[in-house]
């Protein structure tokens, strides 16, 4: 994907997910295959229910609107419980990864 292009859709992104990350979101990824199917791919902590699964539609939904070379009518969003590999990663565009290594829960009490 040329750099550009790979930047303009990482800036898409960030700004169609901002307020949309839910919290049991561990990793969404995204690719856009043969210039024109966007496959966006989100790992999460349980099986997400329908507002979350809508929230990711509409991101997605957003970026094929913006982005004329993208086909509505052909993207997909996956959703995932299973862990991922670093390899599922690679020549795609991380758009959010949650950091699971700190307790950050029992170290702020909440």
């Amino acid at each position: 994907m040329e750099e550009k292009i790979k930047n303009q859709l990482l800036l898409a992104f960030q700004r169609a997910l901002l307020f949309n990350i839910t919290y049991h979101t561990r990793v969404i990824v995204a690719d856009v295959i043969e210039n024109s199917k966007l496959i966006v791919w989100v790992y999460l902590d349980r099986v997400p229910t329908d507002d979350e699964k809508d929230l990711y539609y509409s991101v997605c939904a957003e970026l094929t609107g913006e982005f004329m070379y993208l086909d509505d009518a052909t993207s997909e969003v996956h959703f995932s419980t299973d862990s991922f590999a670093e390899e599922n990663l690679k020549d795609k565009l991380i758009l959010f990864a949650r950091c699971d290594y700190l307790d950050l829960e029992g170290k702020l009490k909440l």
